[in-house]
């Protein structure tokens, strides 16, 4: 099965909201500075069609780890309880939104 992707300048909100209803995965490329934008726009094509979604960011772990950890280990603390109420406010998601701030892109994957 190939991989559908599309383009944030050029998707329109149907097409990404037909992509949700059939339950497809798919990958949103997005022009520098867009990825923002790119993920509020599915995060609303979710909410429209009455799907949850959790919202991530591919290395955000690692990220969050390192001035923890600079900072004495208190900060750290404090971040992974963030990480935690997040992952507990968006438990059992209908999709998962991952960003990728390398690649420009913007992964959508169906999980239930």
């Amino acid at each position: 099965m190939s991989e559908t992707r599309i383009h944030f300048n050029s998707a329109s909100e149907r097409e990404i909201e037909n992509l949700l209803r059939s339950r497809s995965d798919f990958v949103m490329d997005a022009d520098r500075g867009d990825l923002m934008q790119a993920c509020a726009k599915i995060e609303k094509c979710c909410d429209n069609c009455g799907y949850s979604s959790r919202v991530s960011t591919k290395g955000a772990v690692v990220g969050s780890i390192a001035p923890g950890i600079l900072s004495g280990g208190l900060g750290f603390l404090g971040l992974a309880v963030g990480k935690v109420a997040h992952l507990v406010a968006t438990f059992n998601p209908d999709y998962e939104i991952d960003r990728n701030i390398i690649t420009n892109t913007v992964t959508v994957t169906y999980k239930k």
